[in-house]
């Protein structure tokens, strides 16, 4: 008996220590973050001024035969109640104005 509490003991030391090992190894290598572009915000701004986009592309033949799949829009479609927490609708005018909700 004794022997198997010093035993458990013994894995339970050796485990708790690799653990901390491990853990600690793991935190000297922080994440490293990307980098921020600086300078003034003049400086930003210009550089995004310069960004030319080739709008081309909206001329292409491949572009112009995308299809959508978005169904059209279904005429005469009542969406639903404008107030789904109205008894107006529900109950006749007479009977929603007596009861207290």
């Amino acid at each position: 008996m004794k022997n198997t509490f010093s035993l458990i003991l013994i894995i339970a030391l050796v485990a708790s220590i690799g653990g901390v090992y491990w853990y600690r190894t793991t935190l000297e290598s922080p994440a490293e973050l990307p980098s921020v572009p600086t300078g003034s915000a003049l400086e930003l701004i210009e550089r995004l001024h310069r960004i030319n986009l080739d709008t081309m592309l909206f001329q292409d033949r491949a572009f112009l035969d995308l299809v959508s799949f978005v169904p059209p829009p279904i005429e005469n479609l009542k969406l639903g109640n404008p107030n789904p927490f109205s008894f107006s609708q529900i109950l006749p005018a007479s009977s929603a104005r007596k009861q207290d909700f």
